[in-house]
């Protein structure tokens, strides 16, 4: 053990560490100098892996971060990306659209519905709601949800919005169905 601590310039401390760690021997307990050697060169290139594996792990994610960052600036460059507020305005005014269109019924259709059979009456909320449901699936512009900018309180502001907000009830009075009804007497005339 001294002549291995001596070739190798250590202690023989750390020769008995070498053994425990599993520094090759023949069955007499002798030491082959060269498989000593051999396996101190394995030991250190397999410690200097351990040790360059994080730098090696940490600048692959830098890559893939950069990489990814890349991507969003092309597909923002294409147009293809959306910018989360935008989406988010764009759900509130649909939602805002929905719940006035919702709201306005009963005022607008009051007075249309007024007089009609149950079979009209039905057959003119159905074509109500698949106006509605049209409307919904229509581009809606944030201002048409209240927000900055619109003119909800403006006069000037119309008959419909893009979500089909109705202000005026006789908007309301042709349905998406033809009726036989009261109104389809008068018309005719």
């Amino acid at each position: 053990m001294e002549e291995v601590a001596r070739h190798f310039a250590v202690a023989a401390r750390t020769v008995d560490r070498w053994v425990k760690d599993g520094c090759p021997r023949d069955p007499r307990g002798w030491f082959e100098l060269s498989a000593v050697g051999r396996w101190r060169e394995a030991r250190e290139r397999a410690r200097s892996a351990r040790e360059k594996a994080p730098l090696a792990s940490a600048e692959a994610r830098w890559r893939m971060a950069r990489a990814q960052a890349e991507e969003i600036r092309l597909a923002q460059l294409r147009g293809t990306l959306l910018d989360r507020e935008d989406v988010e305005r764009g759900r509130v005014a649909r939602l805002v659209a929905v719940r006035r269109r919702l709201l306005a019924l009963p005022r607008s259709a009051a007075p249309i519905l007024a007089g009609l059979t149950p079979r009209e009456i039905e057959a003119w909320l159905d074509g109500w709601a698949r106006d509605a449901i049209r409307a919904f699936a229509e581009e809606v512009q944030p201002e048409d949800a209240g927000g900055p900018g619109s003119d909800e309180a403006s006069p000037a502001r119309a008959s419909t919005t893009l979500a089909g907000e109705y202000d005026d009830p006789n908007d309301l009075a042709e349905p998406a169905v033809d009726l036989p009804g009261p109104q389809a007497r008068a018309a005719t005339a």
